[in-house]
């Protein structure tokens, strides 16, 4: 039996997935085929991004 081994992508890639999305020049599912992640991939992306965003103004 094969192994397959998966992808790892950095922080930076993730940032610029979601970032791009937010700009709204293109839709998800163009984002994700250009960059080739799966539609869930990147909600679970923006949902991370989202739920600690409030962090980077606690002071």
């Amino acid at each position: 039996m094969s192994t397959r081994k998966r992808r790892a992508f950095t922080a930076d890639f993730k940032l610029d997935t979601v970032i791009e999305s937010f700009r709204g020049e293109k839709s998800i599912s163009q984002i994700c085929r250009e960059r080739k992640i799966t539609d869930s991939l990147y909600y679970k992306w923006r949902d991370t991004f989202l739920g600690q965003a409030e962090n980077i103004f606690k002071d």
